[in-house]
């Protein structure tokens, strides 16, 4: 079952875990206000609910707990300061190595807000905690994993549709720090998972930057991959860019199409709705194709 009590199992990957965390980084997008996705994330059994944010970074993160865990759940982009954060390419030194100066900036904002939060939370060394987020919130989860696991340790980190951010030092020590406690999931053609894209990277030489943390691939099909070689991936990119304007064609003769955003099969799978029904499918849960419709109302 997907709710609050499947964080309890121990630092490994599960279905159940993927689709718990996705659903909040769904819900930190709720368009309805705070009062609404506060109602949502209580159902899935989380009773301590704080929204942090930082109006000049314009960036957002919830933490929720209840009394065996605590999640950070960072807010992906959603407002034209959040995609200057993306484009800020250079990158900055800090003691664990290069990183992604605009991300580094946006988690700098609340960082400290969000480390006296945790830190006041009764027993909080006692519950297992975790950090998660989509899009950019991926990157700001991973950055946050990798500079306040010194101070609490996480159980685990997990990214979803995360761009690079990190230099080849960054990365190591990040994977190192972590010791495969960390979740990078990938649905399919997602782009911003390419970017800052390799091209780019040649041109301006000197920002090198990489993935973190151990891939989980979600196929075209929905299936969800712990392992899975680059070749098999590069193969299932090319039947997701063959079969989406299939279902798009299709679906526009049957009263319009729904089921995604109508765009290049590379710009719908980052859509966060699709990875949640990736992971509801595996845990046998009601898939939930209007999800992403029903929070931006």
């Amino acid at each position: 079952m997907i709710d609050s009590t499947c964080l309890q199992k121990g630092r490994t990957f599960t279905n159940q875990k993927g689709g718990l965390l996705i659903e909040l980084c769904n819900l930190i997008y709720f368009k309805n206000g705070q009062e609404d996705s506060f109602e949502q994330i209580k159902a899935l059994g989380f009773d301590r609910i704080k929204f942090i944010s930082d109006k000049k970074t314009d960036t957002q993160c919830l933490v929720v707990n209840n009394k065996h865990s605590i999640v950070i759940i960072w807010r992906g982009s959603e407002s034209k300061r959040d995609w200057q954060t993306n484009f800020t390419f250079n990158q900055t030194m800090t003691k664990k190595g290069a990183v992604h100066k605009g991300f580094y900036s946006a988690l700098g904002s609340v960082f400290g807000k969000v480390q006296t939060y945790v830190k006041s939370i009764p027993n909080y060394r006692a519950k297992d905690l975790f950090c998660t987020g989509h899009s950019l919130g991926g990157a700001l989860s991973a950055n946050c994993g990798l500079f306040f696991d010194d101070v609490v340790p996480f159980n685990s980190v997990w990214m979803y549709g995360c761009p690079r951010w990190a230099s080849p030092k960054a990365k190591e020590t990040f994977d190192k720090q972590m010791k495969g406690r960390s979740f990078r999931v990938v649905y399919n053609n997602d782009l911003v998972c390419r970017i800052p894209f390799r091209f780019m990277m040649k041109k301006f030489k000197g920002f090198k930057y990489r993935h973190v943390g151990k891939l989980i691939y979600i196929t075209s099909k929905d299936k969800i991959m712990k392992k899975s070689s680059g070749f098999f991936r590069l193969m299932d990119r090319i039947w997701g860019n063959i079969k989406n304007p299939i279902e798009m064609f299709k679906q526009k003769k049957n009263n319009g199409y729904k089921s995604k955003t109508g765009w290049f099969d590379a710009v719908d799978d980052h859509h966060p709705a699709y990875t949640y029904n990736a992971f509801a499918k595996a845990c046998k849960e009601p898939k939930r194709l209007e999800i992403w419709k029903e929070y931006q109302k």
